[in-house]
């Protein structure tokens, strides 16, 4: 009988916190507007982990705009937000790059990178096709591999990687979240500041 209310009370705290999710995408267009004690709830900022700290940051080929190629070696000085997603997941996609861009004005620092690769097979054409329905201000590149040896292949989309000066791991994120949030301005800012 005790595991039948502990199951009840796992269920209905569950339930509660899938509706309070999905109602805050419904109710909020950006963290900012929602009062401090939801954005703790729903920044998605709280899930970041070190758990992989330490670790050198994904060094998989990615193809800019132009044509280059290149990897993360590029960014070595800056403190990176590297943005793995898939063109295709659009919800929580435009979500994300709508922080990202208020993120990037709210930080305002030269040694700070916004990088997003697109995973998977679609390639320019993925990212065109969501560039029409999203203002995407974020420098974006992809996967040069596209499929197959891809080393973003192993990172469930969307991932975002906190990455150091030296290109190793501070932080990751496995799922979406506000960019936007008081507290992702305060991670960035920390990082940037040597404080992580």
């Amino acid at each position: 009988m005790r595991w039948f209310f502990i199951l009840l009370i796992v269920a209905i705290v569950g339930f509660l916190s899938m509706i309070g999710v999905s109602l805050s995408f419904l109710r909020f267009t950006g963290a900012e507007k929602a009062p401090p004690n939801v954005v703790a709830l729903i920044d998605g900022i709280n899930l970041m982990t070190t758990r992989h700290r330490g670790a050198p940051g994904p060094l998989g080929q990615m193809i800019a705009r132009d044509g280059t190629v290149g990897d993360l070696t590029f960014f070595h000085g800056k403190i990176v937000l590297l943005y793995l997603w898939s063109p295709g997941k659009t919800i929580t996609s435009l979500i994300e790059f709508e922080g990202f861009a208020k993120l990037q004005a709210a930080v305002n620092n030269p040694d700070f990178a916004l990088v997003a690769v697109a995973v998977g097979p679609d390639g320019w054409a993925g990212v065109d096709q969501f560039s029409q329905i999203a203002k995407i201000t974020t420098p974006v590149f992809v996967d040069a591999a596209k499929s197959g040896n891809s080393v973003f292949k192993f990172f469930p989309l969307p991932t975002t990687l906190l990455i150091d000066r030296k290109g190793y791991e501070i932080a990751r994120l496995n799922g979406p979240a506000f960019w936007d949030s008081p507290r992702a301005v305060d991670v960035i800012n920390a990082a940037l500041e040597d404080r992580l």
